[in-house]
């Protein structure tokens, strides 16, 4: 791919609304992207795009359906042992939801700035700061909202992301509970995703490239040798966007807060 291919294509997956996740690697994978479609039409119309745009530069990719996600805290940071708790989680039955379009917007802004005080909120939707604080609270309170995090730049702390898959074999309700609970209890797994497709299992851990990020990875599939069949590494080098959902109203951030 020359330059102007590859800036074609991010521009493409940049714009793109139903694409919330780009990121850009060295390893087993170039590009990671997540795809949030309304159904598996939608799905199959977005990735039929994708490859009419673009096929000549994709050697080959795979496709995994996340089925649960866990996020942790960054205790890393403050040199502290995780507590054995979950910062967010999502993935369960899927339930009727119906969300007004006020408590729309506020979700969309707050999805793209999570740092966006109620008071302009309330401004650009048309609300009183009150009532735009309310539906905060009912979005907190509903579970739609689990937390409030955070995109360091993983260079400046020096600790770059790595977004590792796992194919696992011989998997037993206690040995899966015993792998989530050792990745939930080291402080440099961030992120820890049950998966259905060419992939049962994705990691994202934050550790120095060479003997540190190595010496995680070498300790987890020596504990785990029994149930971990390959592991693919992928080391993140930039990532353009990372958000959990698209921002339904982007139009919104660019108005003036005042």
């Amino acid at each position: 791919m020359d330059k102007s291919g590859e800036k074609s294509l991010f521009d493409y997956l940049n714009a793109h609304q139903n694409i919330p996740i780009i990121m850009r690697g060295e390893g087993y994978a170039d590009l990671i992207i997540a795809i949030c479609a309304k159904g598996i039409f939608h799905l199959r119309d977005i990735i039929t795009e994708l490859n009419n745009r673009f096929s000549k530069y994709f050697l080959e990719y795979d496709t995994t359906i996340p089925i649960g996600f866990s996020q942790f805290a960054r205790s890393y940071l403050i040199n502290a042992p995780r507590e054995r708790k979950q910062v967010a989680f999502t993935g369960a039955d899927v339930g009727a939801v119906s969300l007004s379009l006020k408590e729309r917007q506020i979700l969309s802004m707050l999805n793209f700035n999570a740092r966006t005080p109620v008071a302009v909120l309330a401004r650009k939707i048309g609300l009183s700061e009150p009532r735009a604080n309310l539906l905060l609270k009912k979005l907190i309170k509903s579970g739609i909202i689990q937390s409030f995090t955070i995109l360091p730049d993983h260079l400046k702390l020096g600790a770059p992301r790595h977004r590792v898959l796992f194919k696992l074999r011989n998997l037993t309700f206690e040995k899966e509970k015993k792998l989530f609970t050792y990745c939930q209890l080291q402080p440099r797994i961030i992120h820890h995703l049950r998966v259905l497709g060419n992939w049962d299992l994705v990691v994202d851990i934050e550790a120095a490239r060479g003997e540190e990020f190595r010496k995680i990875l070498e300790e987890m599939k020596y504990e785990f040798s029994d149930i971990i069949q390959r592991v693919e590494p992928t080391y993140i080098y930039a990532i353009d966007r990372f958000r959990d959902i698209p921002v339904e109203f982007p139009q919104l951030n660019h108005l003036p807060a005042d």
